[in-house]
């Protein structure tokens, strides 16, 4: 008589209190193959019918194809029941697994392909997929790497589908046979997929031995407690991920280990069964019918008795509990596989048997080899493989103008974080920095020791200033000084103000640090009125040789300014010049190079600066033509003192106030006009340090000038210094109420406009209208963008990317404009401003609509800055960390030239509307039909009345007030063709850090 193929789970145990149970778990007839063993040898070889009945396919329903295609293998344990991996059923982005009717499982299958029949195959829908709570993907290293699947009917057990056993005896990790066999599609590590099942053996390596051989940290995450380390063909395949891994015990094969995610060409991390039995147990055990619970005793099915050698027994003791350590650092443990009350103190017990996480106060961590894994299981009363404990870290290197390069066990590691006992650390300044001391007296390195110390102490880093540089140096001698050679004197800075659409050279400064620059107070002052100049008027340069701004050099690097600094009680003539001294504060910081460094500034006093003492003063002044030099000049000139200058030159005693010195004219060589603002400087051991600034002389006179001392001002250079304002406080977000590009702009971020209201003309300054180059060379208004840098724009990706190919656009087709009013390129406007786009940036994960638009952003960089002015200027990009949160259903800006009127027609000048946000969680729930583009880089926003984003507005920005600034928050990215209630914007915030690094490359590379 047949013996029924009934899955059986026998606990035998006292209720009375026993302190021991007894658990089999198994089919009578599993892991038997008729007349067949598998082969031991090496190779892969075609798989017999027969040879791996337990195994089937997994196909899943594609809408593409319309059609099932073959993703993963699975191992047959009863009748409804298959196991799996988590891995092809796990949807990582929503963290949450796909629907089961995607899923067909086909047992009794050689062939790859879902078309091509098999005569014995069964295919049956998917019940139910049921994987560990744990279970995050990639985010735990795919720990918990395993499925059940129950079938919507039973399997027919036959010679070609039959189960496979449990080793509810057998552990993996302490076998001595290290071979494993299995059968999939892709076992030789080809391109292509075998059209044939294949079987081999394959080697494996325990957990420990596993992390010593791939120590590399990229990959040890992933080799988790729960895991054991296959040696796989390279190029192994998804399609064989959930695979079981048997071995021949007795006369019977039982299911080791299921493979696991594909992670590397060498090894593939599996699943060891034994660490789940408890897991799988109660799993199994809430739907499967058959499954029978039987105390005192064990029931069998028909034709059975307890002799029957496929039931195994093991006996566990349960009084090994373990006591949670209770030490400094330790805050609390979670239990693995746990889905409710999972939080347990130090202190409490736990079973034996039972994984526990770690969990370490800020400062500590896992006593651990591995950092990303803090794990520890009981084992009969004491602890698998040592004690939880978190020990001291030490703490993150860093440290102004200091480089690091941190190492532990052979790996590269963040010197960013807290560090592991053992990291060392390498360290050295940047260049144009030296250590404050001699570099023979300490170690470029220092290690991280027991208690969480640095075994070194980290140097202070100075700047080295002052440097000429000697490349070409000499040139002709004129009458007006020496013509300098470009990059002679690299801390020599040129100062522009924009008059009739225009840079024109002003004044001359220099160079005190990566953003300031000093130069004279009168310099920002406009000579017909002495009213300050705003700093959007102003620029300034360095790596100059030329005076003209236009003139485009090597080392050039121009920057607007964030800052003028004067003092308070500067008032020009009305005290005879007094204080005649400025600090700017630039928007870009400048990179050191040999053609741009700072002068040294004697902060201390510690340079002797005597009468007749010559001193290097450089510009672009008065030639000996009278009109300003093109080239940049210098001349040595003798000091005099003040005490002096006031008795030599009575007639013009009342401007030689106690805070300047003068400096004697020699042979017609001397300061003019053109020359303010710039530095006197003095060589001392090599280096220059800068005395004096060229202030002010006696009209139509060529005898002397006098200098601001800078001696005196050495406190208020440091103090302002100390205290720079922040790039945000820029002229950015600030929305416009004039017409008049020089007069004060003013906030106005509180007033809401209508939906669909016209914008007043530069009222959004950062708007900008990105066109494109048609086939017949017309050129078309394609998207909208935001200018963030007045070299950068934002905007979508699919923007400027070519669907056809899945490749960017050329730069040469598109151009971008700033300060339009009208959606037509050629109706010219009083402050628009075109550019060409030198480089389009997009993020590498971008591949358009193969991706769902993830990753829908780009940078367009210009090939010219744009002049800022009240109709062309940035928006904010909120850089803090974390960002300001927006409010649920908050409202925002957005601006388009698509939207309609109210008679529908397409409009050509610019409107605005207020949009409500929606989170990306809600919006996945109320639009589930549009949910595989509602990625995690994006919100949503409402529409009403059709009164948002249209076809051709793509990249648009929505702006958000705050602190009397407009910040970009989203760029408008797609929406449903069915539904005019919402569209999707991406959301900035996700990218400040990629905005950032690109736009440094970009400029660095410049």
């Amino acid at each position: 008589m047949r013996i029924p193929f009934i899955f059986f789970l026998h606990i035998l145990g006292s209720l009375a209190g026993q302190k021991r149970r007894e658990i089999d778990l198994n089919y009578p007839e599993c892991g038997k193959l008729e007349d067949s063993n598998l082969s031991q040898g090496v190779g892969v070889y075609t798989a017999d019918p027969g040879n791996f009945p337990w195994r089937v396919a997994i196909y899943r329903y594609h809408e593409l194809t319309n059609n099932y295609e073959n993703i993963c293998s699975g191992t047959i344990i009863s009748p409804n029941i298959v196991l799996s991996a988590a891995s092809c059923f796990y949807d990582q982005e929503n963290e949450t697994t796909y629907a089961p009717t995607l899923f067909k499982v086909v047992a009794g299958k050689i062939s790859f392909k879902w078309s091509e029949q098999d005569t014995n195959a069964q295919k049956l829908n998917v019940n139910e997929i049921i994987i560990p709570s744990s279970y995050l993907g990639d985010k735990r290293g795919v720990e918990g790497d395993i499925a059940v699947i129950k079938l919507e009917k039973d399997l027919v057990f036959n010679d070609l589908v039959a189960p496979v056993c449990l080793p509810w005896i057998w552990n993996a990790e302490n076998s001595s046979d290290r071979i494993f066999q299995t059968a999939g599609w892709d076992l030789k590590g080809t391109e292509r997929y075998s059209s044939t099942l294949k079987e081999t053996n394959l080697e494996y390596l325990n957990i420990v031995e596993c992390r010593k051989k791939f120590a590399s940290i990229r990959y040890l995450r992933f080799i988790n407690y729960d895991k054991l380390c296959v040696l796989t063909p390279k190029g192994r395949k998804d399609y064989d991920t959930g695979a079981g891994l048997v071995q021949k015990k007795g006369d019977r094969y039982y299911l080791m280990a299921i493979l696991s995610a594909n992670i590397n060409n060498d090894f593939s991390p599996s699943t060891n069964i034994t660490r789940h039995f408890d897991w799988l147990s109660r799993t199994v055990s809430t739907f499967n019918s058959q499954m029978r619970i039987k105390y005192k005793g064990a029931e069998f099915a028909e034709g059975q008795n307890n002799n029957d050698s496929s039931l195994i027994r093991i006996t566990r003791d349960t009084r090994g509990n373990c006591r949670l350590p209770a030490k400094a650092g330790i805050t609390s443990f979670t239990k693995a596989n746990c889905e409710i009350s999972c939080e347990v103190d130090a202190g409490m017990s736990i079973e034996s048997n039972e994984i526990v996480r770690i969990n370490c106060a800020q400062g500590y961590g896992p006593d651990s080899n591995n950092q990303y894994e803090a794990k520890y299981i009981c084992n009969q009363g004491s602890w698998f493989d040592k004690e939880p404990k978190c020990v001291k870290l030490c703490p993150p290197l860093k440290k102004e103008h200091l480089k690091f390069e941190c190492i532990h066990g052979g790996e590269p590691v963040s010197c960013d974080t807290y560090m592991r006992q053992g990291t060392l650390a390498k360290f050295r300044c940047e260049e144009f920095y030296r250590a404050s001391y001699d570099p023979i007296s300490y170690s470029d390195t220092t290690r991280c020791l027991v208690g969480g110390v640095w075994s070194e102490r980290l140097p202070t880093c100075s700047l080295i200033c002052g440097l000429v540089n000697q490349v070409n140096k000499v040139e002709a001698t004129l009458m007006y000084g020496n013509k300098t050679t470009y990059g002679e004197y690299p801390w020599h800075v040129a100062i522009y103000l924009y008059v009739a659409k225009r840079y024109e050279y002003i004044c001359g400064g220099s160079l005190l640090s990566e953003h300031f620059v000093l130069t004279a107070a009168h310099c920002m002052f406009d000579p017909s009125n002495y009213v300050k100049f705003r700093e959007d008027q102003l620029k300034v340069a360095v790596g100059k040789g030329k005076r003209d701004y236009y003139f485009k050099e090597r080392y050039q690097i121009n920057s607007a300014v964030l800052k003028i600094f004067v003092p308070e009680t500067y008032v020009g003539d009305g005290t005879r010049y007094a204080e005649d001294i400025a600090l700017l504060q630039t928007y870009e910081i400048f990179k050191f190079n040999h053609f741009v460094l700072p002068v040294c500034l004697d902060r201390y006093g510690s340079v002797t600066f005597r009468k007749n003492m010559k001193g290097t003063i450089i510009g672009w002044g008065l030639n000996e033509e009278g009109t300003l030099s093109d080239e940049l000049r210098e001349v040595r000139l003798p000091i005099m003192p003040i005490v002096e200058c006031r008795r030599e030159f009575k007639d013009f005693l009342q401007f030689l106030t106690s805070d300047k010195y003068c400096v004697i004219h020699q042979n017609g060589s001397g300061t003019g006009r053109g020359d303010s603002g710039g530095g006197m400087t003095f060589e001392v051991a090599g280096q220059h340090y800068i005395h004096g600034i060229v202030s002010i002389k006696k009209t139509d006179s060529n005898i002397f000038s006098a200098f601001t001392n800078i001696s005196i001002y050495t406190s208020w250079i440091y103090n302002t210094m100390r205290k720079p304002v922040s790039k945000n406080t820029k002229e950015c977000g600030i929305i416009g109420r004039t017409s008049h590009p020089l007069r004060k702009r003013e906030s106005n971020v509180t007033e809401a406009a209508s939906n669909n209201e016209v914008v007043p003309y530069g009222k959004y300054p950062w708007h900008v209208a990105v066109f494109k180059y048609m086939e017949k060379g017309e050129l078309l208004r394609i998207c909208g963008g935001t200018l963030i840098h007045e070299q950068f724009i934002l905007t979508a990706a699919h923007c400027v990317w070519n669907h056809s190919n899945d490749t960017k656009v050329a730069e040469k087709e598109i151009l971008v404009a700033c300060g339009k009013y009208h959606n037509d390129y050629h109706m010219s406007e009083t402050h628009q401003q075109i550019r060409n786009v030198k480089k389009i940036i997009v993020p590498e994960a971008f591949t358009g609509r193969i991706t769902n638009y993830d990753n829908d952003i780009a940078l367009l960089q210009t090939d010219e800055p744009f002049e800022l002015n009240n109709f062309v200027l940035p928006a904010c990009i909120d850089r803090t960390k974390p960002p300001f949160t927006i409010k649920p259903e908050e409202k925002g800006t957005y601006l388009g030239w698509r939207m309609t009127d109210k008679e529908g027609e397409k409009i050509t000048y610019l409107k605005e509307t207020q949009l409500t946000t929606l989170s990306i969680i809600k919006c996945r729930k109320k639009y589930s039909h549009f949910i595989k583009y509602l990625t995690m880089d994006k919100f949503c926003v409402n529409i009403e009345n059709d009164f948002g984003p249209q076809r051709g507005d793509s990249g648009g920005s929505l702006t958000f007030p705050y602190k009397d600034r407009y910040y970009i928050r989203g760029l408008s990215s797609i929406k449903s063709r069915d539904e005019a209630e919402f569209s999707v914007f991406t959301n900035v915030s996700t990218y400040v850090d990629w905005i950032n690094a690109e736009i440094e490359i970009a400029l660095v590379f410049n």
